[in-house]
């Protein structure tokens, strides 16, 4: 029997016939069940799964089970006994005067005997060489003896001594003399050893020191096991069903040779409690004379068991609620996960203009949990992911709002959807310096040009219609009026549009791209009420409008800034466009008011400033967006990504 490892047994082998030559293949072809006695773990059960039957064994696919610590390869009779006997002192009889390999098969001289030799590793006719065909799982008993015949002039030693290919001289036996003369010495030796496999053994005379010659007379060896090849019943190994007859000494047999004694654990000792939850020996293992534990050493070195059990039940985490690479977990999800937090405590908020329009930045400071944990989500904090996992994109969040210091009750707000958390936006090109509300005007500011440095290729012919117009300051609206005069502030016309006088922008060329528009108006000294809006015409047609929507009567009654955008809009050769400052109601108000004219196309390789791309929600800021097309390399379709040497850099989504 037999055991094929591989994270535990997964197959038994077991022979067909026993040590004596008995079949028992009806029997071992209906095993149910093999229960197997190991010395650490006693009793260990394997219901067989299938059976394959093979020329001279049957193999045993078995429920996986783990790893034991004595488990044995094939059990195989290593017997041999080899001696010469030399016929007196002849001539010709062996002469040790410098060494001599003892020849055991020879036919000069005669008498040479070889018993068992089963394998057929005593082979050699010349140099009397054992060779290893496998591994025994079993020590060597080793014996040998000789009688050999000393002449000398003086004191001289020689030795009989069994040498290994691998590890040199193994065992040797001294005789010798004290001076000059002749004698008669018997030798005898016996040692174990532990033979590997292609391991070579030789049997050898040889003089050590001084003038010696000694004749051999008679030699002779034997090799056995430590533990018999043969025994009878095994009670370590049990078969269901039963056998009605005894089955011995199978060649293949695992558990002979197996355990000659019980191992013991030279760092754990037994633990006593026969008595009562304190041991009884406790004195004796504190002072370490109490009877070591048998449980293998194996358990706690070999890899097959520390591995299932400690190495690989360990789990290391770099933050919580997030796999990062270097993470020893279950595939790649976290294994330290923390409740989702109840609510997250904000110190301030602002907007994200310009890189992101009509959106509010909230600093979480911190994260409290149902159980009233405070956490801290910064970056370089672990719990920085409860943040991300907690306020997920889209996620719906309630605001809950302190009116004042001086007003205790919490002011609810209406429900809001996450943008992104735990992100920041990255502009890669970014025009504008400042964007700042004072009272009811912006401030912007911009610089004066952006330039590629990889231009080459880049279309140089097409025309630049960034625009931006004015009111001068802020001018009075009357009631149910309108004006169209008071744009007289030209902060940006790049192409040379716009008509001063008639108040115009005239497109004299048709451009390669849709534009986009941005209006805003800021009112301010409101008297009365008032329906206010503001409307962008194409040819006199109305095409976009800030306000009330055109035909409603909800006017606007606060001051403030209020801003629009209006994406995609075409026009051709030949289309002017008009600004209005619109009045329905009967009172009165101040208003300053912007148009601001972006084109969706790069123009050339030096752009004026502001340049604002369609494909994200900010309006000045050139990001490198998948989604950003230019006439770039003759291709006004192209996306910047795509291009070489556009200077593309993929930021985090947001």
């Amino acid at each position: 029997m037999s055991f094929t490892i591989a994270k535990g047994v997964r197959y038994l082998k077991i022979a067909k016939l026993d040590a004596n030559g008995t079949d028992y293949s009806d029997s071992l072809q209906e095993l149910e069940k093999i229960r197997i006695k190991y010395s650490d773990i006693g009793v260990v059960e394997y219901p067989v799964v299938d059976i394959t039957e093979y020329p001279g064994y049957y193999l045993y696919r078995v429920n996986y089970t783990q790893p034991t610590s004595s488990l044995d390869n094939e059990f195989l009779d290593y017997y041999v006994s080899a001696s010469i006997l030399y016929d007196g002192i002849l001539v010709g009889t062996p002469k040790v005067t410098g060494s001599y390999v003892v020849p055991w098969i020879s036919i000069d001289p005669p008498f040479a005997q070889i018993d068992g030799n089963s394998l057929n590793y005593l082979k050699n006719t010349s140099t009397g060489l054992y060779n290893l065909g496998n591994t025994p799982n079993l020590k060597f008993d080793i014996s040998r003896s000789a009688n050999v015949t000393i002449v000398t002039t003086g004191s001289a030693t020689g030795v009989f001594e069994v040498s290994s290919s691998i590890n040199g001289i193994i065992d040797q036996f001294a005789f010798s003399t004290l001076g000059s003369g002749l004698s008669v010495q018997d030798i005898e030796s016996n040692f174990q050893y532990n033979p590997i496999n292609t391991e070579q053994l030789l049997f050898k005379f040889r003089v050590v020191a001084g003038n010696m010659t000694a004749s051999v007379n008679s030699v002779g060896f034997l090799i056995t096991q430590s533990r018999v090849t043969q025994s009878s019943t095994n009670d370590l190994v049990v078969i269901e069903p039963y056998f009605t007859s005894i089955f011995e000494g199978s060649d293949c047999d695992v558990t002979y040779g197996g355990v000659d004694e019980v191992l013991t654990n030279k760092y754990y000792f037994d633990v006593d409690y026969s008595n009562g939850l304190q041991p009884v020996n406790f004195g004796a293992i504190i002072s370490g004379t109490a009877e070591l534990a048998t449980v293998n050493q194996y358990n706690y070195s070999a890899r097959a068991s520390t591995y299932p059990r400690y190495d690989g039940s360990q789990l290391f985490q770099a933050n919580e609620n997030k796999w990062t690479i270097g993470d020893k977990s279950f595939g790649k999800t976290p294994s330290i996960q923390t409740k989702i937090p109840f609510f997250a405590y904000f110190d301030w908020a602002q907007n994200v203009r310009p890189e992101i329009q009509e959106k509010t930045h909230f600093h979480i400071k911190y994260l409290i949990d149902e159980d009233g944990n405070v956490y801290n989500p910064s970056l370089d904090s672990p719990y920085y992911w409860n943040l991300v996992k907690a306020l997920e994109d889209q996620e719906k969040v309630r605001l809950v709002l302190r009116g004042s210091e001086y007003v205790s009750p919490l002011i609810n707000t209406q429900v809001y959807k996450v943008h992104r958390s735990g992100k920041r936006v990255q502009p890669i090109i970014y025009s504008q310096l400042k964007y700042e509300d004072i009272g009811n005007t912006v401030d912007v500011d911009y610089t004066s040009s952006i330039t590629f440095v990889n231009s080459t290729g880049i279309i140089g012919n097409a025309t630049d219609y960034s625009f931006l117009v004015s009111t001068t300051g802020t001018i009075p609206i009357s009631g149910f009026s309108n004006t169209t005069s008071s744009f007289n502030t030209i902060s940006i016309d790049q192409a040379g549009y716009w008509n001063l006088g008639t108040k115009t922008y005239t497109f004299t060329d048709i451009p390669s791209a849709p534009f986009d528009l941005a209006v805003q108006m800021g009112v301010s000294g409101v008297s009365g009420i008032i329906s206010t809006k503001v409307n962008v015409r194409r040819n006199n047609i109305i095409i976009a409008t800030l306000g009330n929507a055109v035909g409603s009567s909800s006017p606007i009654i606060s001051a403030g800034i209020y801003t629009d955008f209006f994406e995609n809009f075409a026009v051709s050769a030949g289309d002017k466009l008009t600004f209005e400052i619109v009045n329905n109601g009967p009172g009165s108000f101040n208003s300053k008011c912007n148009f601001q004219l972006f084109p969706q196309t790069l123009s050339s390789a030096s752009i004026s400033a502001p340049y604002w791309t369609t494909g994200s929600l900010s309006k000045n800021v050139l990001t490198g967006s998948g989604q950003m097309t230019g006439s770039l390399y003759g291709n006004p379709y192209m996306l910047q990504q795509d291009i070489s040497g556009s200077g593309f850099d993929k930021m985090v989504n947001y």
